[in-house]
């Protein structure tokens, strides 16, 4: 009674240490929660504080009204988040707050943000014609982005690990408590119930001895079930090392293999085989081990040894012993004895049955102890089946994880739309189990076939069908890039657009994924399978996600390709700026003295500006200078290209233009201010100065500058002529 009541206060006693433990652990756990929140948040503020600058500038430089809305939306999650931080009852800080992080928020972050998200909200309310990188506002943002700003961040940043290292180390500690309390409650249950519980088994130890000369008595009863005990034993030994090798199988066949090799010398089996019963009976060959004429597994395989019935009735009723082989086709081949056990049934595999063969001058019985191994290795070999199965899912999970990471990595990448379609390509078809995959570029009713990966066996007749150029805009390769939606086919054959020398081929499965579009070429991969093995959800998601990570890529470089397009032109007139001349007339450089061609430079300053400003105003102004621009581009030759450089300075770059055609240009010249003159202007007029290379020189400095001393000249003439009609 004395035990049972200290071991009774002993469980009372851990139950209650649990349950407050438990309590414990929950608060700083909810703690530690909330606290990693805090961490997170502050992390958030330093990647937004980067992005409001970032959006500045590029509103800025861009004067995009998107650049503003992302602008607003950075802005406004970052004053959101400053606000939760700055609040002790937000519920962020549920373990405290303590007094340097307040101290820190109030005397020295602050400041910091209240200053920087008022010069944000400056730049938002700053009209976007007025917006320009240098603007002190936007240099602001920038400067306090990388400085000021981003260290008290970073140190707020720091405050909150702090506070997140202090959390754990708490729950670290209570933990440890509980550990010793329990340990100690333990140690005592131990001194105080356990032992004296071992002393009185030992004073029953003392009684049972006292038996046992009575039980040996007994001793020469049992003498005639030792050979059978004998046997059980041995039995047993081969089925535990049974289970122990079946554990070490990697495929269908090392479990086959390991039983016969284990089994057949207490069976007296020849060969081992394993059968599937399919949805109408009829059995397919899973595997053959052991010693047996060459052709056991061809007549296996024509399904032509065994009766089907016998098969049925086996798999519903239980193992059969007494298979008559002349009923059989196994007879010529010198089997005497088959006994067939199915496996325990499983609806998603289906019937499977266990065959043991002997050959004709072996015992044609099968013992009790020979049968029950056979049960037992069927259920071994059901349960091993089902581990090898989960393992082989388990990788292949593992494989499509990775591969879904290496797709996903892509997108972060600094490839061309083109290199990371094709390197997306190539990680999906490593775990999706195809024939064949390539990448299709459909641009302008042509497509073209890229190869990312093709079967060693597949045939060179079919790699050359699937990887012909084509030009028909009408079929599944079309249609799916007009919708933009995914297509999987499981039988290729029955579609309505089907190619016929691919079904020649074999084709069976296939599957067409629209990967984006840039600069009006599609992408598209496309993957083919030559067996009847079906698209399962896992190889969709995989190339649904292939499918997003090029789409990424591709928007990137189109956004990209907007914003160079963008820097290179004159907001005002469309002309090409000064930067895409300077980049043409060192293209058109290296160009003519690669072919030793000549081209001119032409500098042209237009004469008015200033007096319609101060006259009509500057939006007169703006409208004379785009209509000179478009007189320009209408009076100069469709391969001359027309530049703005800024205020009333004007170039054109002629190529393929001699020494000879100066008083040509000149002429042309004229003609746009002539027309510029009818749109309304009537005192518009213009100087310009012309270069030539090689004629002037071949360094682009000396050609505009050149054509910069012409251009003055006939100005200098211009004022002289009016000064003299004055």
């Amino acid at each position: 009674m004395r035990l049972r009541r200290a071991y009774i206060s002993t469980l009372i006693v851990l139950a209650l240490l649990s349950i407050a433990s438990n309590l414990l652990m929950s608060i700083q756990v909810q703690a530690t929660r909330s606290t990693a929140t805090l961490v997170n948040i502050a992390g958030r503020q330093r990647m937004l504080a980067v992005r409001i600058a970032s959006d500045a500038q590029i509103a800025a430089t861009t004067h995009d009204p998107r650049s503003t809305d992302d602008l607003r939306q950075s802005l406004q999650l970052f004053e959101s988040n400053h606000q939760r931080l700055a609040n002790p009852a937000s519920g962020l800080y549920t373990s405290g707050y303590e007094p340097d992080v307040q101290s820190f928020y109030t005397r020295t972050l602050d400041p910091l943000v209240v200053g920087f998200t008022a010069t944000a909200q400056r730049v938002l309310t700053t009209p976007l014609a007025d917006l320009r990188p240098g603007r002190p506002d936007v240099t602001f943002l920038a400067e306090q982005s990388r400085g000021p700003l981003l260290s008290a961040l970073d140190h707020a940043v720091m405050l909150d690990t702090h506070r997140s290292d202090t959390v754990i180390a708490r729950v670290q500690a209570l933990s440890w408590m509980r550990v010793s309390l329990v340990l100690g409650l333990l140690a005592t249950l131990g001194v105080f119930v356990f032992r004296p519980l071992e002393r009185r088994n030992r004073v029953l130890l003392a009684d049972l001895t006292q038996e046992r000369n009575a039980v040996q008595a007994q001793a020469h009863q049992l003498a005639q079930l030792a050979q059978e005990a004998n046997l059980g034993r041995q039995d047993a030994v081969v089925l535990a090392e049974l289970t122990r090798n079946l554990g070490e199988a990697k495929q269908l066949s090392d479990i086959t293999g390991t039983i016969h090799a284990l089994l057949s010398p207490l069976l007296g089996s020849t060969w081992l085989a394993l059968l599937r019963l399919d949805e109408t009976a009829q059995p397919s060959l899973l595997s053959l081990h052991g010693p047996s004429p060459a052709n056991v597994w061809p007549l296996l395989e024509r399904q032509a040894s065994l009766n089907t019935e016998t098969l049925l009735h086996t798999a519903s009723r239980g193992p059969d012993y007494g298979t008559d082989i002349r009923t059989t086709g196994l007879l010529p081949l010198g089997v005497g004895a088959l006994a067939v056990v199915p496996l325990p049934d499983k609806p998603a595999r289906g019937p499977v049955l266990l065959l043991a063969a002997r050959t004709a001058d072996a015992p044609q019985l099968w013992t009790a102890s020979q049968r029950r191994l056979l049960e037992a290795a069927a259920r071994a070999t059901c349960d091993a089946w089902e581990r090898v199965t989960l393992l082989d899912e388990l990788r292949r999970s593992a494989d499509y994880s990775q591969a879904l990471l290496q797709v996903s990595a892509l997108s972060d990448t600094p490839r061309s739309p083109e290199d990371v379609a094709h390197e997306a390509a190539i990680i999906v078809t490593q775990v999706t189990d195809l024939d064949w995959a390539g990448l299709v570029v459909l641009r302008r009713g042509t497509g073209r076939v890229l190869t990312a990966y093709q079967h060693p066996d597949l045939p060179s007749t079919t790699l050359a069908r699937l990887t012909r150029d084509f030009t028909d805009e009408e079929g599944l390769i079309w249609e799916v890039a007009q919708r933009g939606q995914p297509q999987f086919v499981d039988d290729y054959s029955q579609q309505l657009h089907a190619r016929p020398e691919l079904v020649a081929a074999g084709i069976h499965a296939a599957t067409w994924v629209p990967l984006g579009t840039f600069e009006d070429t599609h992408y598209l991969l496309i993957a083919t399978r030559l067996n009847h093995q079906p698209w399962a959800a896992a190889n969709r998601e995989l190339l649904a996600a292939a499918a997003r990570t090029v789409s990424l890529a591709l928007t990137r470089a189109s956004h990209l390709h907007a914003l160079e397009a963008a820097a290179l032109l004159d907001p005002l007139t469309s002309l090409p700026n000064r930067r895409a001349f300077q980049r043409d007339l060192d293209a058109l450089l290296s160009q003519a003295e690669r072919h030793r061609q000549a081209f001119a430079v032409v500098m042209i300053d237009m004469d008015g500006l200033k007096t319609v400003n101060d006259r009509d105003g500057h939006e007169a102004g703006d409208v004379l200078l785009r209509a000179f621009a478009e007189s320009l581009r209408v009076h100069f030759r469709a391969e001359d290209q027309v530049y703005r450089l800024g205020g009333d300075e004007y170039a054109l770059l002629l190529p393929q233009t001699a020494v000879q055609a100066q008083d040509e240009i000149g002429r042309r010249v004229q003609r746009a201010v002539v027309h510029t003159q009818q749109q309304g202007f009537p005192h518009a007029a213009a100087s310009g100065g012309v270069a030539f290379a090689p004629y002037d020189g071949w360094h682009a400095q000396t050609l505009v500058s050149v054509a910069d001393d012409r251009m003055y000249q006939e100005k200098a003439q211009h004022r002289t002529a009016r000064g003299i009609s004055s």
